[in-house]
């Protein structure tokens, strides 16, 4: 499911969607909209009158790292650095 956005250079691109509950009013029948994903690092999508325009991010984004080694893989078990037990039978 995709929508369509009007991005500044003029272009139209079909970004990826999703349905979510119109805020429903007193006496209405509930009912769902599509908006956009807001999940593109350079871009954030607003509604203007009736068509979805992008308008580019101000911010850094930044994957986080594990500060250390997790807890678990001190058990052997779970530790997927480990190595398979079947291969090394021999």
């Amino acid at each position: 499911m995709t929508i369509a956005i009007r991005f500044p250079d003029g272009t139209v691109r079909d970004v990826p969607g999703q349905l979510v509950a119109d805020p429903v009013q007193a006496g209405r029948v509930p009912s769902f909209v599509q908006v956009p994903v807001n999940c593109d690092p350079l871009w954030h999508y607003r509604k203007v009158e009736d068509c979805w325009l992008a308008f580019a991010r101000h911010a850094n984004v930044s994957a986080f790292a594990p500060a250390g080694r997790e807890w678990w893989h001190s058990i052997p078990q779970m530790d997927d650095r480990a190595t398979d037990p079947a291969t090394n039978a021999a």
